[in-house]
């Protein structure tokens, strides 16, 4: 199991209270063959800023943004996956 890469798809939509315990978590983690694709949904918060200053720092960590007010649900999986290694 440690050769297999695993995709953690994180949805995000004005998330700056707790996104960044939630990256960190998930970096912390000891299995290290992983990609976290954070899927932002039109946040007006600070929440783009902190995933793009991870995403600079660790390049596991992929950003999607999509058009706000969209159907999310099957959008964000659809593109949480198709972006998936």
């Amino acid at each position: 199991m440690q050769n297999k890469k695993i995709s953690i798809i994180v949805p995000l939509y004005n998330a700056e209270k707790y996104i960044e315990q939630t990256i960190e978590d998930l970096i912390a983690q000891t299995y290290q063959n992983i990609e976290i694709i954070m899927i932002n949904d039109g946040s007006v918060d600070k929440s783009e800023d902190i995933v793009r200053k991870y995403a600079r720092e660790d390049d596991r960590i992929k950003r999607i943004r999509v058009r706000p007010k969209q159907e999310m649900s099957d959008l964000i999986w659809q593109q949480g996956i198709i972006s998936g290694s």
